[in-house]
């Protein structure tokens, strides 16, 4: 099963209707039917009785809307501490001496870059001579 025809699925449940959630989704409302027809082949049941164009959850329906909310929500944790672990990965404080002249702008225009991407870095450029550096 995959982690995308869980989410069109629940997007459908939460959302009451297919064209509702093929808007939520920007996809179009065939696709998402297909999508939807193929996950119930694959589970070997109904998911959905049509009230007109408002669609009911079955019983095995509900049960499926929990238990993908649950993985849903464990996908996105589980990328989050990913994104959390690989931001904490480049973290501290940096002292960089750089003589003056051009090099002093394009570590700075670097760092910016930098600490915008792992915004738990700090730094301090020091720049003149060699033996202000020192």
């Amino acid at each position: 099963m995959e982690l995308r025809l869980l989410k069109y699925f629940w997007t459908v449940a939460t959302a009451g209707t297919v064209s509702k959630a093929a808007e939520q989704l920007y996809i179009t409302q065939p696709t998402l039917s297909r999508q939807i027809k193929e996950l119930e082949r694959e589970l070997d049941t109904q998911l959905f009785m049509r009230d007109g164009k408002k669609l009911i959850l079955t019983e095995d329906g509900q049960f499926l809307k929990i238990k993908a909310e649950e993985i849903l929500q464990l996908t996105s944790k589980t990328v989050q501490v990913f994104e959390d672990r690989k931001n904490a990965e480049l973290s501290g404080h940096l002292t960089i001496g750089a003589l003056e002249g051009w090099t002093t702008s394009s570590i700075a225009k670097t760092l910016q870059r930098l600490t915008n991407k792992y915004p738990s870095i700090t730094f301090k450029i020091l720049s003149g001579n060699a033996d202000d550096i020192k």
